[in-house]
């Protein structure tokens, strides 16, 4: 191989490596942000269902 074939397929080679990590990255950003959203959703509904549920104490209570 000539060196300016050698130099282009290492360029091509680098630049495949590059594209496959920023992809890695972007859709390890995007299930973050699913997995954030989601876990906010199910935070709110298990407030809700907390308020709707009356608060019952089981502690004694001081006799006066």
């Amino acid at each position: 191989m000539v060196l300016s074939q050698l130099s282009g397929l290492i360029l091509v080679v680098v630049g495949a490596v590059l594209f496959a990590t920023a992809l890695q990255l972007y859709t390890f950003w995007a299930s973050e942000a699913v997995l954030f959203s989601a876990k906010q959703r199910f935070d709110e509904k298990i407030e809700m269902l907390k308020r709707s549920i009356p608060n019952f104490s089981f502690r004694r209570r001081k006799a006066a």
